[in-house]
């Protein structure tokens, strides 16, 4: 069963349940308690001739009788001497019919002149029988007795007073098929009133379920299209919802959902193409020294190195092979063990000043390849490092510079400073730098400039992939930027704040 048609029959049942147990109820109070009311009131009614009933109807008529539209009928039939019918006047047709229908026939006059009549002779003998001619001065009566009932009643101005006289006789009675009043226009009335009620509610119920399910199947209906779009590949496409209800919160949180999914599928693509290129740049990273290996190996099997100096370069380029790819493996499993957070630091309080002037003069000058530069914007300053793992981050920096310097002798800058509250440390040197389109891939792993990966000599891609990993397994951060060469910034928390100075050795 659909939204709609639930909402129209629950709101059908909200109103036909009371209705029902309402009308339970009237008949069980009227089958109880009905013969002590109700029954002496339609009793009442029925009884003496109708005269009750009498009484209702030309007293409800009595607008009718006294209209200006009535009245001046009346006047201009009295003016003329003559009498009305209920031929010549649509209301005296009306109150005919009405007063028929209880076997009473009337006639209206105006200062005692007959204006309208459709008394027989029986019914003038009736009045005359028991009034005589008493009843012209009666204002007001009503009488019953075997033979039928007599009801009077005045009506309009002082000036002009009008009268109507109904007569009944019970000769007439097999003829009389009209109901009492009370059932025949109150019950009839509330009859009419109960049916128009529930007419108006079922309508109203239509119209308002109608309403109601366009408001619910409408956002409905844009999460069924969002959901089909999201199967169909579509992460893209939002929820155009903007209504500020309870399924707008529902649309929004949708909206997040689908930003989630396309956020967690780029990243499983972005993932895919890592792994892809970490394979790659695996294989061809070996590729190298074992096809150098297995290319000495086979000249020492073939006989090619056939002196002693031959056979001992061959043997040590064998070895330079194994320690290269040994290299790679041992960084492999670094990486590796960084990336799943499953290296354990050991951690100490270290004085940056003191540490970085001992990493510098244990490191060297590189063959005479490195002029050094070491400034100290805030002595004192302390924090908490795993002492060989941040070396190892500070010497793949200078190796970085070594590799890429070009000239003879490369310019680097180290510097320790504090900056909104942590320490920041970076490297300068005043090599070519990196190509803007390459800064925000040196620090993943097994990237290089060179796609081709024709030099060797430029490094794994390892080196600054394992420096992010360390500095992050400190809680920091590293960022690269050109400045006259590649600047690499490093930041992590600080033990405690102190002002520094600046100060600066030169190493040459």
């Amino acid at each position: 069963m659909t939204i709609k048609k639930r909402l129209i029959l629950a709101n059908i049942l909200m109103v036909a349940v009371p209705v029902i147990l309402a009308a339970v109820f009237a008949g069980v109070v009227l089958r109880t308690y009905g013969r002590n009311y109700v029954a002496p009131v339609l009793e009442m009614y029925a009884a003496e001739n109708g005269v009750y009933s009498a009484q209702s109807v030309i007293y409800a008529c009595r607008e009718v009788l006294s209209s200006q539209e009535a009245w001046q009928k009346y006047d201009w039939y009295e003016d003329h001497g003559l009498v009305m019918t209920e031929l010549t006047s649509p209301k005296m047709r009306m109150l005919e019919r009405a007063m028929r229908d209880m076997g009473y026939h009337f006639e209206i006059a105006i200062l005692d002149k007959v204006v309208y009549s459709n008394f027989l002779p029986e019914d003038r003998a009736y009045v005359a029988g028991h009034f005589g001619a008493s009843l012209a001065g009666i204002e007001s009566l009503s009488m019953a007795d075997a033979a039928g009932a007599v009801v009077k009643n005045g009506f309009g101005p002082d000036d002009e007073r009008g009268s109507i006289t109904a007569v009944f006789l019970t000769s007439r009675r097999a003829g009389v098929h009209g109901d009492s009043y009370v059932q025949k226009y109150v019950v009839v009335f509330l009859a009419v009133f109960l049916v128009f009620i529930l007419l108006t509610v079922a309508l109203t119920n239509y119209a308002l379920s109608g309403v109601i399910s366009r408001m619910i199947l409408r956002p409905l209906r844009i999460l069924k299209l969002g959901a089909c779009e999201i199967a169909g590949g579509n992460l893209n496409s939002g929820l155009s919802y903007a209504k500020d209800d309870e399924f707008g919160d529902v649309c929004r949180e949708f909206d997040r959902m689908r930003a989630r999914l396309k956020e967690s599928v780029s990243e499983k693509l972005r993932y895919e193409s890592y792994r892809r290129e970490l394979l790659l740049g695996i294989s061809h990273d070996l590729r190298t020294p074992l096809t150098a290996i297995r290319g000495y190996a086979e000249g020492l099997m073939d006989g090619i190195a056939d002196t002693p100096d031959k056979q001992k370069r061959y043997c040590q380029a064998i070895r330079n092979g194994t320690l290269e790819v040994e290299a790679l493996a041992d960084s492999l499993l670094l990486f590796s063990r960084l990336e799943n957070r499953q290296y354990k630091y050991r951690r100490e309080r270290v004085v940056l000043d003191e540490y970085l002037t001992r990493l510098i003069r244990q490191y060297g000058d590189a063959g005479g390849r490195l002029e050094w530069h070491y400034e100290n914007r805030a002595p004192g300053l302390e924090a908490e490092l795993d002492v060989q793992e941040i070396r190892r981050v500070f010497v793949n920096l200078f190796e970085n510079s070594v590799r890429h310097a070009s000239k003879d002798k490369t310019r680097v800058v180290v510097r320790v400073e504090e900056e909104a509250g942590q320490v920041k440390l970076s490297v300068a040197d005043d090599g070519p730098g990196v190509a803007e389109e390459d800064l925000p891939h040196i620090f993943e792993s097994f990237y290089r400039g060179d796609k081709s990966r024709t030099h060797p000599e430029n490094g794994s891609g390892l080196g600054l992939a394992i420096a992010r990993q360390i500095v992050a397994g400190h809680g920091g951060t590293i960022r690269a930027h050109n400045d006259g060469g590649l600047v690499v910034e490093i930041f992590l928390p600080a033990s405690h704040p102190t002002k520094g100075t600046e100060t600066e050795c030169r190493r040459s």
